[in-house]
């Protein structure tokens, strides 16, 4: 190998050593640059100094234990309605401001503990003496001595002093919601008192919707029968025909007419004996339907539209021949029904009038939430407890008015606890009736309402059924066809 290039290589290999180590001097050197220096003797017990103050500043200024004892002594033995929430809210409010002093003091100690140990590495270093660490210790701040044993301790006792408020304050939130739990919940009793009398009511229902069908069974009965007879009549009028014509006929064949006149008059008794017979089985059927028993009362229900319709089909299918041999007698209500036809019409021209007097009432909104004021976001339900959902009025829970008045006493604020011979406050119209002896929640207007609308529309399809298959009535008005 060529002596110069071995020298060139070398030569480039040196400097790169040396470019190598300028840098690693460099970083060396901004390393020391940037790392902090070490805290002076008078820094340190400044610092101790401020740390302490901080700590005695928080202690004395805070007025929790003072407070939670105000608040305790005017706390009363029993508590009444929503006196347990204001005095929990209370609690909450004192409990917080606890948690605060507790951060703050042992932030305060665990700043000092770290002074403390600084001072420690500063002897160490001689930095320091020893003697003028034991002669700083020795001086107070704010009556408080500096000496790391004592602020420890009483760092420690004020860290426990309001920890143990603390739990006190834990102890009355406790109580004040079982409280407000006794509230919303009724006991035993009075919450099987109200069922057996949600019972009761559905019982009276159903009993009344029974009697009901039961009637509307016997009005159905009742036309068909009506139907028979008119029936039964034609057919007599029709045997006096045959006879004068049969007396008219020539004398010599008078045996043979004579004859067929017996057959006919024979064929008419045997279809008076079966009208006969078809009234029997009436009669026994209104016996059947008079013994009903109560156990099938929800099929009833259900099937009543269409019982309805099939009866009425059966009778328009079964008289139809009638109906046309009768020279048009539906036109003067002489048809299966009519005497039920003429009961739905004046029935609906009662609830006419019932309707509109009360038209000016607005229908209850009942829904589980609704647009609150601001004020008034944090009220309760008088019924249902439900707080800043909806107004008393719009309960979705206890939608029906006599429901609500079992469960509260006074019908002009809804309290549960004085009556409403003792209620103080200023008395306000009802938004529906304008009259001031009760809340709005308590209108039974509303409600009453709302069941002659469902009287009126289901009277309304019974006498359609009657219009599609009779045709309509004389004296059938616009009003039968639609509220309005």
């Amino acid at each position: 190998m060529d002596p110069e290039a071995q020298y060139q290589e070398n030569l480039k290999r040196r400097r790169d050593e040396e470019l190598k180590l300028i840098q690693e001097i460099r970083y060396k050197r901004s390393c020391v640059r940037l790392a902090p220096t070490f805290p002076s003797k008078k820094e340190i017990q400044k610092r101790i100094k401020k740390f302490l103050r901080i700590a005695i500043q928080v202690t004395r200024s805070n007025n929790i234990g003072a407070t939670f004892a105000e608040l305790r002594g005017n706390r009363p033995e029993y508590f009444a309605r929503m006196e347990a929430s204001l005095y929990k809210s209370r609690i909450e409010i004192l409990r917080l401001e606890a948690y605060n002093v507790m951060e703050r003091v042992r932030s305060a100690g665990e700043g000092l503990a770290m002074t403390y140990e600084l001072y420690k590495f500063l002897i160490r270093a001689e930095d320091a003496s020893e003697e003028s660490q034991r002669r700083y210790y020795q001086k107070e701040e704010e009556g408080v001595s500096l000496d790391p044993a004592f602020t420890s301790d009483f760092i420690r006792k004020e860290l426990d002093f309001v920890d143990n408020l603390k739990l006190q304050m834990d102890t009355e939130i406790r109580e004040a919601e079982l409280q407000m739990e006794n509230e919303n919940r009724d006991g035993a009793f009075q919450q099987l008192k109200e069922t057996i009398c949600e019972l009761r009511q559905d019982l009276g229902e159903r009993c009344i919707e029974l009697q009901e069908q039961l009637s509307r069974q016997n009005d159905v009965i009742k036309s068909v029968v009506e139907g028979m007879e008119t029936i039964k009549k034609v057919l007599k009028g029709s045997t006096k025909e045959v006879l004068e014509e049969c007396a008219s006929e020539e004398q010599p064949s008078k045996n043979n007419t004579g004859d067929e006149c017996e057959e006919d008059l024979l064929s008419w008794d045997g279809n008076e004996t079966d009208d006969n017979k078809e009234w029997d089985v009436v009669q026994e059927c209104d016996k059947d339907t008079g013994a009903l028993d109560t156990e099938g009362r929800q099929e009833a229900d259900d099937q009543s539209a269409s019982e309805k319709r099939k009866d009425t089909a059966d009778e328009g299918a079964s008289h139809a021949d009638s109906r046309r041999d009768s020279n048009g007698s539906s036109g003067q209500g002489n048809y299966p029904g009519a005497f039920r036809r003429r009961e739905i019409e004046d029935r609906m021209m009662e609830l006419r009038r019932l309707i509109n007097k009360g038209k000016g009432i607005p229908e209850r909104t009942i829904c589980h939430s609704s647009l609150m004021r601001e004020q008034e976001r944090y009220m309760k339900c008088a019924f249902c407890f439900a707080k800043g959902m909806h107004y008393s009025d719009c309960c979705p829970i206890v939608s029906s008015v006599s429901e609500r008045r079992r469960r509260i006493r006074c019908r002009f604020c809804l309290d549960t606890w004085h009556s409403s011979d003792r209620c103080r406050r200023p008395r306000k119209r009802c938004n529906y009736c304008k009259s001031d002896d009760h809340h709005a929640a308590l209108c039974i207007w509303p409600e009453h309402l709302r069941e002659l609308y469902r009287e009126y529309d289901e009277l309304r399809e019974e006498l359609e059924t009657f219009e599609e298959y009779y045709g309509p009535s004389t004296s059938s008005a616009p009003e039968y066809h639609g509220r309005d």
